[in-house]
Order: structure tokens, then C-alpha cells, then sequence
């Protein structure tokens, strides 16, 4: 070596060795991000899917409300239109007992308005209205129905007073003095009777009501 190249050595000092790859180093590379995320980046992603679930949420309520106010409209068709129907079956109810009751109200008020007429005509006129005013009641289906001689029963009867006889067994009916009525199975109105005793009762006493 030539003396000045050894004074030039001297001067740099010792020549520093050329970096050799490691291994942990070049792993180390791969593994670590190459990128960091600040806080105001993830602070922003936060706030846009706050803003999405947001959004969701406000479509949802509003399709709600929309299927309830379909519903709540519905349901006031439906009440309007149940009102309506009732109002009809009333109307076709009453019209379908008042109509024959008022072909008989024209045949009482022709025979009352009969001046002069035989006594015996005017009453054959009075007992087809009467049977024309029981053909009406049998159209609503109300009939009446046959007391004397029946057991007297509190659900049909209302004992008005008891009597003696010898022909009607003691608790039935022995005369009848206000017809009963049924509509169907039941009783629209009991009839009003006098009950059989027995004639060995020497004073027949009036029931207690």
C-alpha cells in the first residue's frame, strides 16, 4: 500500500462493513403495514356506517307507518260498511213485520168505516182480520201456543188465580186468561191462566204473586 493511501485510511477511519439481508428484518417488512390509519379516518368510518344504519332505520319506520295507516284506514271501511249492513238488516227486519200488519190495519179501518152494516157480517169481517193478524205474526214466526188443560210450568205460565174444577186435573192450567206467545223455542210471552185444584179446596184462594 502506498504511503498515501494509508494516510487517507487513517483520516476516514476504519471502513464500516456492507449491511447483509436479515432474515427477522425482511419478515418484520411483511408483516408490519406499510400505511397507518389516523384516528380522524376511523372516527370517519364510524360516522358513515352510523349514517347507513341511520338511513335503514328511517326507511323502515316509514314503511311502517305506511302499512299502518293501511290498516287503520281498513279497519274504518270495514266499521263504516258494518254500520251500513246493520242499518239494512233493521230496516228489511222492521219493513218485513210492518208491511202484512198493515194490509190487516186497512181491513180493520174498512170494517170500522162500515156504517149500518149487519152485526153478524161485521163480526165474520172481525175474525178475518184476526186470522190475517195471526198470519202475519206466523210469517216473523211468532205463534201462540196451547195452555188449558196443559201442566201449569212457570216458564210458559203466570198464575193468575186457582179454581175448583172436576174436569182439569189439580196443577193444570183450567182456563186461559191471556193467550201466550212463542217465537221459535221460546217464549215471547207467557200466557196468563187460572190453575185447577182440586174440588175437595172448599175456598179456592188467589195465588201470591
Amino acid at each position: 500500500m502506498s504511503r498515501s493511501s494509508k494516510e487517507k485510511q487513517e483520516r476516514e477511519g476504519p471502513a464500516q462493513k456492507p449491511e447483509v439481508p436479515n432474515e427477522e428484518n425482511e419478515r418484520r417488512a411483511r408483516v408490519e403495514p406499510t400505511e397507518e390509519t389516523t384516528p380522524e379516518e376511523e372516527r370517519g368510518e364510524a360516522e358513515g356506517g352510523g349514517a347507513a344504519v341511520i338511513e335503514e332505520l328511517r326507511a323502515r319506520v316509514v314503511e311502517l307507518t305506511d302499512k299502518w295507516l293501511r290498516a287503520a284506514a281498513d279497519l274504518d271501511n270495514y266499521r263504516k260498511r258494518a254500520a251500513r249492513d246493520r242499518e239494512r238488516d233493521l230496516w228489511l227486519a222492521r219493513s218485513g213485520v210492518a208491511l202484512p200488519l198493515l194490509d190487516v190495519l186497512d181491513d180493520l179501518d174498512r170494517a170500522l168505516a162500515g156504517e149500518g152494516a149487519d152485526p153478524e157480517a161485521f163480526r165474520r169481517g172481525i175474525e178475518l182480520i184476526r186470522q190475517k193478524f195471526l198470519s202475519a205474526f206466523s210469517g216473523v214466526g211468532v205463534e201462540p201456543f196451547v195452555s188449558i188443560g196443559e201442566p201449569f210450568d212457570p216458564e210458559r205460565h203466570e198464575a193468575l188465580h186457582r179454581v175448583a174444577s172436576a174436569e182439569i186435573p189439580e196443577g193444570h192450567v183450567a182456563a186461559e186468561i191471556r193467550r201466550g206467545y212463542r217465537s221459535g223455542e221460546r217464549i215471547l210471552r207467557p200466557a196468563l191462566v187460572a190453575v185447577a185444584v182440586s174440588e175437595a179446596t172448599t175456598e179456592p184462594s188467589d195465588v201470591e204473586e
